[in-house]
């Protein structure tokens, strides 16, 4: 069994996501990951070498303002994963962010606004600069301009764009300061302001005052990518795959939700249901919420949405099976529970119905894809 050691500067979130991802594939190659956080100092990484004398390294963040160090020196097989900057005789892999600020762009182009803003409290970040550059010249080309947060009180800030406004914050740490101080200041989400993030991190999301919609990287490709490119050198070889990234989507939620000319009870049923329909909650529940006859609710829940209650709860169920079935390390016989259903039957069913795949057909097609297959 061969002994890799996966160091990182924090355990980020996304750090978090991306290892997840790494570690079923490092089993299956009978690696055994140790896995350590050593802050931004260099010469801690270099003693860990020295004493655990691992086969090969996996180094996340890697730049000036994270770990860091001439990597060249450990004299270990070495990949470094979303480094700042490309490291001499090291395969560096790094996420496409200026496609993600393509995309963010698109996303909030297509609610139909007008004005747009970028929020990330640093600017001294690569990812950051990338992020923000795609945007405003996505913008841009659209023949419109992006407001951008320097400096200040934030609620100032927000307060003080015009609206109706798109804004894309750098990551869902940023997104959810936002919503905050958006919240604290009575401004309506996302009627005046819409948010998008990067991250889609669940646990930053989803339980925001108002839950934040967010830009899925391609966690488990670049996991894939990693786990090649350090096979390929613990066997001398040189790695010729790709060493960059993307995002597979967006995870919709309340803060790009646009109800306007509804009541704003409409967007707190629709936060109710984003929360509570992996719980198992059915119709009644959110009729029950709405008030009014069944009737009644479900007319005004289709005036506001365009389609039924059940329709709105299966389908934040079923975006969440994808999210899931794109983990390789969620065992598939898990996630029928997991998202709010009682039988996996039902759910195979449910889900062959809508991608004309059953769940596990789904995934395999889906990893071909990511790996350009």
């Amino acid at each position: 069994m061969r002994k890799i050691l996966l160091l990182t500067r924090i355990e980020s979130q996304a750090f978090t996501a991306l290892k997840d991802c790494i570690l079923p594939l490092a089993k299956d190659r009978d690696w055994a990951v140790h896995v350590f956080a050593l802050g931004g100092m260099a010469t801690t990484a270099t003693n860990l070498i020295r004493t655990w004398n691992p086969d090969g390294c996996l180094v996340y963040a890697a730049g000036n303002s994270g770990l860091h160090g001439d990597f060249g020196k450990w004299r270990t097989p070495t990949v470094v994963l979303n480094a700042q900057g490309p490291f001499r005789g090291i395969t560096t892999l790094s996420h496409d962010s200026r496609g993600t600020g393509r995309l963010a762009a698109t996303e909030l182009a297509a609610l139909g606004m007008d004005n747009f803003a970028f929020f990330a409290t640093s600017r001294r970040l690569s990812w950051v600069e990338a992020r923000f550059g795609s945007f405003a010249d996505e913008i841009r080309r659209r023949g419109r301009s992006v407001h951008r947060y320097a400096t200040g009180p934030i609620g100032d800030w927000l307060a003080a764009l015009p609206k109706p406004c798109g804004l894309f914050a750098a990551n869902d740490l940023m997104a959810e300061r936002a919503v905050s101080e958006a919240v604290a200041r009575k401004i309506d989400i996302p009627n005046e302001i819409a948010i998008i993030s990067c991250d889609d991190n669940p646990q930053i999301c989803e339980h925001a005052e108002v839950s934040i919609s967010s830009i899925r990287p391609n966690f488990p490709r670049c996991a894939l990518l990693a786990v090649e490119a350090l096979g390929c050198a613990l066997e001398g070889k040189s790695y010729r795959g790709d060493t960059r990234y993307g995002d597979v989507g967006v995870t919709r939620r309340v803060s790009t939700r646009l109800i306007a000319g509804h009541p704003p009870h409409m967007a707190a049923t629709l936060e109710f249901i984003r929360r509570h329909a992996r719980d198992g909650i059915s119709a009644s529940d959110v009729i029950g919420r709405l008030g009014g006859s069944r009737r009644s609710a479900e007319g005004r829940f289709r005036k506001a949405t365009g389609h039924s209650i059940l329709e709105e709860i299966q389908a934040v169920r079923l975006a969440e099976v994808e999210r899931l079935l794109a983990d390789p390390s969620v065992k598939i016989g898990s996630i029928a529970a997991r998202t709010g259903y009682r039988s996996e039957n039902f759910l195979t069913r449910l889900f062959k119905r809508k991608t004309g795949l059953t769940p596990s057909r789904w995934r395999a097609v889906m990893t071909r894809k990511r790996q350009g297959g």
